[in-house]
């Protein structure tokens, strides 16, 4: 990624452990494609520009994922689901400043308790998805 430049990545984070080995929260994990500058944060406009890229997959041992996108919504990056997952999952707000590996992240489902994650993967998506190119008529 070169300077200033902006490419969407693939981030996977996982809950954090506690000292004898169990995680803070369920084994729930996260996976969110974000467009992100060379610092860690997110590019509101590049995210602006392909929202429809922003997506957050929601994983647990032996049971089916849940597929979502992240919105901005309040000033706060927020997981929401689609029918019918939204039935019995809640929104989740991100807490977190940047996405670089190793780092912590806060996932908060509304009207719940913050857990805390770390990440563990952080690939660029390559190729890059292209811009969408407006025609006109």
């Amino acid at each position: 990624m070169g300077t200033g430049a902006v490419d969407w990545w693939k981030i996977r984070i996982e809950p954090m452990l506690l000292p004898r080995g169990r995680p803070v929260a369920s084994r729930v994990s996260y996976t969110f494609c974000l467009p992100l500058i060379a610092d860690g944060r997110i590019s509101l406009p590049t995210y602006r520009a392909d929202r429809d890229l922003a997506t957050v997959e929601r994983s647990r041992p032996n049971q089916q994922c849940d597929l979502g996108r992240i919105e901005l919504r309040d000033n706060q990056w927020t997981c929401s689901w689609p029918y019918p997952a939204c039935l019995h999952l809640a929104d989740v707000r991100i807490l977190a400043p940047r996405f670089l590996l190793g780092d912590l992240v806060g996932m908060r489902p509304l009207g719940g308790t913050m857990a805390l994650f770390r990440i563990q993967a952080r690939d660029a998506l390559l190729p890059a998805p292209e811009p969408r190119v407006m025609l006109s008529s």
